[in-house]
């Protein structure tokens, strides 16, 4: 649904967990909805209070990985008071326009005044202004006149972009290891949460491995170059118990595996984020983790990315 100028919106009959929610629509194409201004708000509100007034429905808003500090998921931008849709004052303006329209009929009645007395010009004022239809008529007039001038204001607005634009130190560091994609591969350190809102921010994602030359590529990097560390991937089944997939794709993880030693374990019933982890015996290998750890992480981003 085209809702808000610079976006379309997807309303789910579907009901899902907030993870499986994102899941699916990064699978679609989409991010689960992050709301900017109050017009965007009560865009959305006037259509779920219409049809379905008495569900409930995920937005991208979450702390995970910064307890109480909320954020949106599909901007990472943080959350604070809804922008007004535009620079205008809706109800001023519509007062002005009222006060026009009727100041317009004033003038006209005042200009005729040769042809009646004072106090008939008078009278018609009055009647003008105490006329509940004319009142009508005014007051539907200023609200058409409102809406336009907002319509006319939102036409400027820039559509949303999810992600932004690599920053210059991110970008300078960037490797095309693979064709398709260039990936940054990280020396902070961040919990899950936080290292793909890092990703985010920066026009990315965490990294998502298809096949096993793009792990290959990864692999020979992190092991020539840093090889005791561990490194992040958006690999999750966070939601999906016991299922993996790429958050970075809303794709299961299937065909093409990396697991050291068979499937994932989910130690202590703790570990639901995915990372290459170096084993003792053997090199860095996928693993599951516990996603409030901090370690360094692989961001990925399409190559056409200057």
């Amino acid at each position: 649904m085209p809702l808000f100028p610079g976006s379309k919106y997807y309303i789910s009959k579907e009901k899902m967990s907030w993870h499986l929610a994102g899941k699916f629509c990064k699978s679609n194409g989409m991010e689960l909805a992050s709301i900017e201004t109050e017009a965007e708000n009560n865009a959305l509100l006037d259509v779920i209070d219409d049809e379905n007034t008495k569900e409930f429905y995920w937005l991208s808003g979450s702390d995970l990985g910064s307890e109480g500090t909320f954020y949106w998921a599909g901007t990472v931008e943080e959350l604070g008071t809804l922008s007004p849709s535009s620079n205008c004052d809706v109800a001023a303006l519509g007062k002005a326009l009222c006060d026009q329209r009727i100041e317009v009929v004033e003038e006209k009645l005042k200009g005729v005044t040769t042809l009646m007395n004072q106090k008939l010009c008078e009278f018609q004022i009055k009647a003008l202004r105490e006329s509940g239809e004319q009142q009508k008529q005014i007051c539907e007039y200023r609200i058409k006149e409102a809406n336009q001038q907002i319509s006319n204001a939102l036409k400027t607005t820039q559509p949303r972009t999810y992600g932004r634009t690599v920053s210059e130190h991110v970008a300078s560091n960037l490797m095309p290891l693979f064709p398709g994609s260039k990936y940054y591969i990280s020396k902070e350190k961040m919990n899950w949460h936080l290292a793909g809102k890092f990703c985010k921010s920066n026009g990315m994602d965490l990294a998502s491995i298809e096949t096993e030359a793009e792990n290959n590529a990864l692999l020979n990097v992190i092991e020539k170059e840093h090889p005791k560390e561990a490194y992040w991937l958006s690999g999750s089944d966070l939601g999906s118990e016991g299922t993996f997939y790429w958050t970075g794709t809303g794709l299961d993880i299937s065909g093409f595996t990396y697991f050291v030693e068979g499937p994932p374990n989910n130690h202590g019933g703790k570990e639901h984020c995915l990372l290459f982890w170096k084993f003792p015996s053997n090199n860095h290998a996928w693993n599951d983790h516990q996603c409030q750890l901090n370690f360094r992480f692989i961001c990925e981003v399409n190559e056409s990315v200057p």
